[in-house]
């Protein structure tokens, strides 16, 4: 289930709870996203890029577009730094 979450482009919290709630340890949990910690940002990438392919006009959209990644799993850390990273945004920009 993790590696087809992983590949569809969910985040590790959306993984996580998933596992968990078919009942996985929680070490192994950690052990398991740990060793997917180094792609995390690219998959960030591959999913905004893919549903947005212009950028956001509006503080409404740019929030809009936050909120659509924090469903899709991603941390607040790993968001902020794709706006920043990729879109140019900083923190106070949303």
């Amino acid at each position: 289930m993790h590696a087809s979450a992983y590949k569809k482009g969910y985040g590790p919290l959306a993984i996580r709870a998933e596992l968990q709630h078919r009942g996985l340890v929680v070490d192994d949990l950690d052990d398991l996203l740990a060793t997917l910690a180094n792609n995390w940002q690219d998959v960030i990438e591959r999913v905004y890029c893919t549903k947005y392919k212009q950028p956001p006009d509006s503080a409404q959209e740019k929030a809009k577009r936050y909120r659509f990644l924090q469903q899709r799993g991603f941390t607040p850390t790993q968001i902020q730094t794709l706006f920043k990273q990729y879109l140019h945004y900083s923190p106070t920009d949303y």
